[in-house]
Order: C-alpha cells, then structure tokens, then sequence
C-alpha cells in the first residue's frame, strides 16, 4: 500500500497463485465482509485506488460476492487485473515502492 497525493490509500494485492476454494472459503468470505465494513465506518474515502493484480480467471466470481458488500464508490475504485497489469498500476504509483517479485 502507498498513499497517493491526496492522502488516499493505493493498494497493489497479488492474487497470483490463489484457487477457487480459498476465494469461496467461508472464513476468507467473512473476513473479507468484515474488513470491507470496519473500512467503510473508520476510513471512508481513504481509499484511492485498489489494485487485484494477477487474478486468476476464477476470482472474477468470488469478485461477484465480495463487490456487493463494497458501496459502489468504493467498488468503482476497485480493478481487477489479470497477468498484464503493469501499465494500470505504474499510471499511478511509481513501480519501485514494489516488492522485487513484482518488479520494484
């Protein structure tokens, strides 16, 4: 996570390597509900821009359950990327705040 100009939170999570029964697990589910929620009452509007880079093709229907807990400000801030997020991601932080794995 970086903050941005604004003061707002850019978040980059690598979904690399993550399968259908972790996205649909019931515990990954209700701590997904719960962090979106805890975000919504203490930190609204903190969030810029979040970034679901190297999301496997089966997350877009665990996405599907999670971004109805979102309000749709925050789920329009939300972009769910495959292999080729780079360019996405490098418009708006500088790369080198990355992990190395990620090209930083």
């Amino acid at each position: 996570a970086a903050m941005d100009h604004r003061g707002q939170w850019v978040i980059v999570l690598n979904l690399k390597g993550i399968s259908f029964s972790q996205c649909i697990a019931a515990s990954h589910l209700s701590f997904c509900k719960g962090l979106a929620s805890t975000d919504a009452q203490h930190y609204p509007e903190r969030l810029g821009q979040m970034f679901l880079i190297n999301a496997p093709s089966v997350f877009s229907t665990a996405y599907k359950v999670i971004s109805g807990w979102l309000d749709v400000r925050t789920r329009n801030k939300v972009q769910l990327l495959d292999s080729a997020w780079h360019d996405a991601v490098a418009a708006v932080i500088d790369m080198s705040i990355l992990p190395v794995e990620l090209g930083g």
